[in-house]
């Protein structure tokens, strides 16, 4: 249903702009070239503006679909948009001569026609299966070609048959009406898409759906595996932009690296394709096709047809073998090389041989335009689609859809209006120079620009443009680290690395019931299992090392409690009352004081003058992933906490504290760094099924269990810090993450010790809130 549709934008830049070349349409809408002797760009730009005030409907139309199909669902916008586009042909058909009403029943029309372009390959890409879903979206290219030259064979069918009169173009504009028709009313059969019907909460109807489109049941295993599929794809996107204003995924756009690169990749991409002459060209092909020295309207029609046959079987070998044997960069730049000749012979053929009479010239440009066609069909006819469909992430990937589609259709409209102008006032010649020099200028650019998106899974699109603009012709990824396409290995692969784990929490944290200073990592090897000598010796070590730090750590503390006794109560602070306190003597009765929470300074204020990335004021500096995933936790994993497992404050109120004590927190400290990496980690891996990340969750974790190792034996002879608190709040939670209870609560109790080592939880900082972190969330499942 939905690719019967391709009548309307196939059908205009074949049979409708042919059938403006009939001479019974010339007389209607005063396009005879008698009339314009005196004023030759006043046929060009009446030429142009009936041709092209329909893309400029389409342009606006794509616009409107992009803000209604989630509003009123994919059927009921292609519908609407089908009513627009048919009623518009009705008007164009019937405008009898008047030039105005034929121009806005082509932008009227338009509307219906841009917005059908963008309702019928999302329709399409919900309702196809997933091994089909490529050849299935594809086809709507295949068929809107398959259209073009029909249009312009059914005009050949219509000057060869038909006398000159408005019946005459009135049949040829009007013929798409007919499948179109048929497929309107068909349509009231129909329901809506399973995606859509369950992203409003209608599961019942879209199960019912998919039942229906897959000839199944909900008892078959395949069909259940898919509609949790997509549950799941709608609660992560849900997830992704719940909230997010418009503007503030532009100002993402405009603000990070990788996001802008990509966005104005696409859109060189669609400035390139548009004005290197491609719609230009088919819109004006039979005229074109007169200049190279065919003969007669009804052989440029003809030719015409065979070039739009050469365009879809070009486009055919394209989608099903040259772009995934050769890959995406190698097609587009051997169509733009191909394009830029072409033009260049073009030009030449212009100015020289035109009027000449010279048949090899005249027979070598005829080849020339079918070369054109072969480059323009390999090239960037279908690459910037799937450029477009490939490089942008979830997150921004509606806005940057609805603006590359808004540039095609503008850039198309002003390519189509200024193109008979051109031939006028630049000479047929000086038109072919200007394309020529666009293809040259997008051979250059997107040859440094784009990278080669070839069999990479669109989740690690990333790492393409974590570099320089100018050096992705040089970006790849390394595909031998996990492969997320083949589920055997993947599961292989989560194996492996949850033995990684278990060798990794073998040295574990053990926290002694007594004692402020029996903190310690020791061998946790099997009972029974050989201890080696090398073990025995390190094991030896450290208890000598815990041993002089103990003895160190208590001539400290009475130390400081002597001095602290000393001073006037008065002058006590409550760092003073908690030493003596800690050292076993007698506080000193005095005014009470509050605890005096420490506040982490603004990141703005850690900054110096020459410092670029105002994350190399903290722990360390961070690596291009690692701003993603910090990214990543900030936006998604808190939110996802506040709905899980917030039982401390309102919903707003626990987002704000999380990214306002706790992030800021932990970015001063590598291991909790490390934490946060591995919450982000885990989330992508659960939530996203990107497993890409498993490996990089393995190596959080070590780091995370080292760095608490480290700050618990360089700490021991002092206060633990928070950010020691806050390395074994993430581990806890990355243990919850994953079921085990048991680790869940040996984590926490090693929470609960170190805030007791430092003489209570009310000693924690960030303003009293990881004090309730502890009490509100952790403690409540160590006390179960």
């Amino acid at each position: 249903m939905a690719e019967s549709t391709q009548p309307a934008p196939g059908y205009d830049e074949g049979g409708f702009s042919a059938s403006v070349g009939l001479k019974s349409f010339k007389n209607d809408y005063g396009l005879v070239p008698s009339l314009w002797e005196d004023n030759p760009s006043g046929l060009a730009d009446r030429k142009a503006n009936i041709s092209s005030f329909g893309v400029l409907g389409a342009a606006f139309g794509s616009l409107i679909a992009l803000t209604l199909t989630d509003r009123l669902g994919r059927l009921r916008c292609w519908q609407l948009f089908v009513a627009l586009w048919a009623s518009g042909i009705f008007m164009q058909v019937f405008s009898s001569g008047i030039v105005g009403f034929m121009l806005f029943a082509r932008i009227w029309g338009g509307l219906g026609s841009g917005g059908l372009t963008v309702v019928a390959p999302l329709y399409l890409s919900e309702i196809a299966p997933a091994k089909t879903r490529g050849m299935i979206v594809s086809m709507y290219m295949v068929l809107l070609l398959t259209f073009l030259s029909i249009g312009f064979f059914i005009n050949y069918a219509a000057n060869a048959t038909m006398p000159v009169g408005p019946a005459q173009y009135r049949l040829v504009q009007a013929i798409p009406l007919i499948p179109v028709g048929i497929a309107f009313i068909c349509s009231f059969f129909l329901t809506d898409t399973p995606r859509w019907l369950a992203s409003k909460d209608r599961g019942q109807e879209a199960l019912a759906a998919l039942e229906r489109l897959r000839h199944s049941d909900k008892s078959d295993h395949a069909l259940s595996v898919e509609y949790e599929e997509i549950q799941q794809q709608i609660h992560l996107r849900q997830q992704n932009l719940a909230g997010v204003p418009i503007w503030t995924i532009v100002k993402e756009i405009a603000t990070i690296s990788t996001y802008r690169k990509r966005f104005l990749l696409g859109a060189a991409m669609q400035t390139v394709a548009q004005w290197s002459g491609g719609n230009g060209i088919t819109y004006y092909i039979p005229e074109i096709f007169t200049y190279a020295g065919v003969v007669g309207t009804n052989t440029s029609l003809i030719t015409s047809g065979a070039y739009g046959i050469v365009k879809l079987v070009f486009t055919l070998v394209f989608t099903w073998g040259l772009v995934d044997v050769f890959g995406r960069r190698r097609c587009m730049l051997t169509g733009l090389g191909l394009q830029c000749i072409t033009h260049i012979y073009m030009s030449i053929y212009m100015s020289i041989f035109v009027d000449s009479g010279n048949k090899p010239a005249s027979d070598a440009a005829i080849a020339s335009v079918f070369i054109y066609a072969v480059g323009w069909s390999i090239g960037l006819c279908t690459v910037q689609y799937l450029y477009g469909t490939e490089i942008y992430p979830t997150r921004i990937r509606s806005v940057c859809y609805a603006t590359n589609m808004a540039l095609h259709w503008f850039f198309q409209f002003a390519v189509v209006r200024v193109t008979p102008n051109m031939f006028v006032s630049l000479d047929v010649w000086g038109a072919y120079i200007f394309w020529a020099i666009i293809c040259a200028v997008g051979f250059v650019l997107l040859g440094v620009w784009a990278p080669e998106t070839k069999g990479i899974p669109m989740e690690r699109m990333e790492e393409l443009f974590d570099g320089p603009w100018w050096m992705g012709w040089r970006a790849k990824v390394d595909l031998s680290e996990i492969n997320v396409d083949n589920n055997i290995n993947g599961e292989k692969e989560k194996l492996r690395l949850k033995e990684i784990e278990k060798f990794i929490l073998r040295n574990y944290l053990i926290m002694a019931p007594n004692g402020l200073v029996e903190i310690q990592f020791i061998n946790a090897a099997q009972q029974g299992n050989a201890v080696s000598a090398e073990d025995q010796r390190r094991a030896n070590s450290h208890a000598a090392r815990i041993a002089h730090a103990k003895a160190r750590r208590l001539r400290t503390i009475e130390y400081q409690a002597s001095k602290a006794s000393q001073a006037p109560k008065g002058a006590q602070t409550a760092q003073d009352r908690r030493i003596i306190s800690t050292s076993g003597g007698q506080p000193i009765l005095g005014n009470t004081v509050d605890i005096d929470h420490s506040t982490l300074p603004s990141p703005v204020g850690l900054l110096a003058s020459d410092r670029r990335d105002p994350f190399d004021s903290f722990g360390r500096s961070f690596k291009q992933v690692e701003h993603f995933l910090l990214d990543y936790y900030v936006r998604v994993v808190i939110p996802y906490m506040d709905l899980k497992c917030n039982k401390l404050v309102d919903s707003g109120k626990y987002v704000n504290l999380m990214t306002g004590e706790w992030v800021r927190l932990t970015l001063t400290n590598i291991g909790t760094q490390s934490g946060i990496f591995l919450a982000a980690c885990r989330h992508l891996v659960e939530q996203q099924q990107q497993h890409k990340y498993l490996q990089l969750a393995t190596q959080y974790k070590l780091y995370c269990i080292r760095a608490l190792q480290n700050a618990i034996n360089s700490e021991v002879s002092s206060l633990i810090s928070d950010g020691t608190v806050g390395i074994g709040l993430l581990m806890a939670y990355d243990e919850l993450w994953l079921g085990d209870i048991s680790m869940t609560r040996c984590h926490l109790q090693g929470v609960l010790k170190m805030t007791e080592h430092n003489g209570g939880m009310h000693t924690l900082g960030s303003n009293g809130f990881l004090e309730r972190l502890v009490r509100k969330f952790v403690w409540e499942i160590v006390k179960d």
